[in-house]
């Protein structure tokens, strides 16, 4: 079974699981610990040799040349992979990123990274950043990000691998990031973020109240 590893920008890399690299020999002098008479010196860091598997440039939403905070999530052959789109002074650059507009987007694969579909943006209005992906143990996968210039928390689900999408909720004030993880049995998503936590329903209906952060 091919395991998933994000790279950079928007390259994907499938990495085949039998190709282990030779392992590292902990007295060698590439992997030598910086001398103790230099503390402000950092131990290099081991080569980690070419990339295995296969790179794929996935192409981004009309108009952007960039992308930041690639996640991937995967169950079986199905992956998703979520990504923010911006449109910089080039490519290889992020200056000028800071007045785009944000806009979150996801890649769905069924033949375990073989290929991918085009991007979608899940049909969310306006800006969207910071996407997280994860999956429920009934295969359906859930992506969240916030909206509204980072205020507030959009979050959707797929229960046809990633084929369609339905909003579970929108405009739900957060104010951060949140992280999701996804309760089955309890049939709630919790989000956990610096201003706080909360849990909603599958139908988006809030579950308690929110319970305070740590800033």
């Amino acid at each position: 079974m091919p395991k998933f590893v994000a790279l950079g920008a928007l390259s994907v890399l499938m990495a085949c699981g039998n190709s282990a690299q030779e392992p590292v020999d902990a007295a060698s002098p590439d992997t030598a610990v910086a001398d103790a008479n230099e503390p402000d010196a950092e131990p290099p860091f081991p080569d980690a040799g070419p990339p295995i598997g296969t790179v794929h440039e996935l192409p981004l939403l009309p108009g952007n040349n960039h992308s930041a905070e690639t996640l991937v999530a995967a169950r079986g052959d199905d992956v998703v992979v979520t990504a923010i789109n911006l449109t910089c002074d080039g490519a290889g650059t992020f200056d000028g990123c800071g007045a785009s507009p944000r806009k979150s987007a996801v890649w769905v694969s069924h033949d375990g990274g073989q290929t991918f579909g085009p991007p979608s943006d899940l049909g969310i209005p306006g800006e969207s950043s910071d996407p997280v992906l994860a999956t429920g143990t009934d295969g359906s996968f859930w992506f969240s990000s916030l909206t509204d210039t980072g205020i507030n928390w959009t979050l959707a689900r797929s229960q046809s691998a990633g084929d369609t999408w339905a909003l579970v909720v929108q405009g739900y004030p957060i104010g951060d990031k949140p992280w999701i993880a996804i309760d089955d049995a309890g049939g709630t998503v919790m989000a956990s973020s610096y201003s706080g936590f909360d849990r909603v329903a599958f139908d988006g209906t809030p579950v308690g109240a929110r319970r305070g952060g740590i800033c």
